[in-house]
């Protein structure tokens, strides 16, 4: 049986349940996929050697890494990497 945590704000008390696998998964799948959308923006924007985009790819790199090492696969069906595969794809038809 999970145990609900408490989180407290002056207005509201909110029941908050522990995360189980399949959602830690999903969620680290979402934050990964909106790093590589953003990093594929950065890109596009400002180039590949723009201290934004070098960022941008340290700090995606970061959660991809760590997706590695655990066995985490990417989702390539969540709209996120979509538009990043969308990028990528108008790159090189440019």
């Amino acid at each position: 049986m999970k145990t609900a945590k408490r989180e407290r704000n002056s207005k509201v008390t909110v029941k908050r349940m522990p995360l189980t696998k399949a959602e830690m998964i999903a969620t680290i799948q979402r934050r990964e996929a909106a790093m590589w959308l953003t990093l594929k923006e950065t890109e596009e924007c400002w180039g590949p050697d723009d201290d934004i985009t070098v960022t941008a790819r340290a700090r995606w790199s970061a959660i991809h890494d760590m997706m590695n090492v655990l066995g985490i696969p990417q989702d390539f069906m969540l709209s996120d990497n979509q538009a990043a595969t969308a990028i990528i794809i108008r790159r090189i038809r440019a």
